[in-house]
């Protein structure tokens, strides 16, 4: 299996570049192959600094080295803003872009407040719909997702 992940990553300094690396690693030593496509900054062994903070070709640059890749499965880290303007809309574009090419997302939900807004709500209807599964961090978080567009 080869997961790839989209996602800030040392040294780039985040909370979500500390907590993909540690995921990354621990994968890794479970011989599962893995590769990471990040923001310009990031290093390291299969890691693939593609886009600069604000790209407008985020999603075509993200997509063309990815499935050049040849992941099962990529997870994506989503936090409000990594992604391009208003929320991290271009994340939209890019899961538009795996759908349409048969490859299962991931995504991990670093923020879900308890009461969305209705921009929030909107990004994260088609988040939520379009991802093979979706992980989150709090109870809280699920039940607001649960509460905002059924499901378990």
């Amino acid at each position: 299996m080869r997961i790839g992940f989209l996602s800030t990553y040392p040294p780039i300094e985040c909370g979500i570049a500390t907590y993909t690396a540690a995921l990354n690693d621990e994968l890794r030593a479970e011989r599962i192959e893995t590769f990471v496509v990040s923001p310009v900054g990031a290093q390291g062994r299969n890691v693939f600094p593609v886009f600069p903070p604000g790209s407008a070709a985020f999603a075509p640059d993200v997509f063309a080295v990815s499935i050049r890749m040849t992941p099962d499965v990529m997870h994506i880290q989503h936090e409000y803003g990594l992604y391009g303007p208003q929320k991290g809309i271009e994340a939209i574009d890019l899961l538009l872009r795996y759908r349409l090419s048969g490859l299962p997302v991931v995504t991990t939900l670093h923020t879900v407040y308890a009461q969305l807004s209705a921009e929030e709500r909107l990004l994260l209807k088609y988040i939520v719909q379009e991802s093979a599964a979706v992980i989150v961090h709090e109870e809280f978080q699920k039940e607001a997702l649960c509460r905002e567009f059924g499901g378990q």
